[in-house]
Formats: structure tokens, C-alpha cells, sequence
């Protein structure tokens, strides 16, 4: 038996925790390939939902005309932002497909 272990009589020997810890240390050096799986992998898909929305806030930025949109950067303005709730013509809703299912 170790001499960190202690015997009670009658019992099985106990074992303090560095008899317990043995030779088992933390591993130094080299991290495995698989423990770097996982956060790539969550930064590839946060950056797959995250960027399309970056790119339409970017884009409501761009100097365009009421009548068309284009993806072509024609300039920066805030235009859009403070003529936000400015838009009357959101279409009449009668036409099909564009009906409410809470109706």
C-alpha cells in the first residue's frame, strides 16, 4: 500500500486524493483536432445567419431611387432610416395568396 492510503481496521484502505489522483496529471502539449470541432463550427453557422442580416443593414445605407432597387452601391445615405414609416403603398391585401389565416 501507499503511504498516503489509510487503512481502518476492518475496512478496505482509503485513499487520500493525491494517492487517488495516482499518475494521472493534466495533459500538457498538443490539444486534440476534435476539440477544436465544435467552435468552428458554431462560428461557420453564426456567421451564416448573422451575415445576410448585416448585409441588408448595410444595403439600407445605399443611395438608390424609390422606383428600383439595385444591389449596385450608389452611395450612402440615411435616407431610409428616417423615412422609415414614410412608405403608404404596402398593396391592397385582396389579392390571392395574400390573405390572413386569423381571418
Amino acid at each position: 500500500m501507499s503511504e498516503q492510503a489509510l487503512e481502518a481496521p476492518g475496512r478496505a484502505a482509503i485513499l487520500t486524493p493525491e494517492a487517488a489522483a495516482g499518475d494521472r496529471r493534466p495533459r500538457r502539449g498538443r490539444r486534440r483536432w476534435t476539440g477544436r470541432i465544435l467552435p468552428i463550427y458554431t462560428g461557420v453557422v453564426m456567421l451564416y445567419l448573422v451575415l445576410p442580416i448585416l448585409v441588408m443593414i448595410m444595403y439600407t445605407f445605399n443611395q438608390s431611387s424609390n422606383s428600383r432597387v439595385t444591389l449596385n452601391w450608389q452611395g450612402f445615405t440615411i435616407y431610409w432610416w428616417l423615412h422609415t414609416f414614410d412608405v403608404t403603398d404596402t398593396g391592397s391585401g385582396d389579392r390571392p395568396g395574400s390573405t390572413s389565416s386569423c381571418s
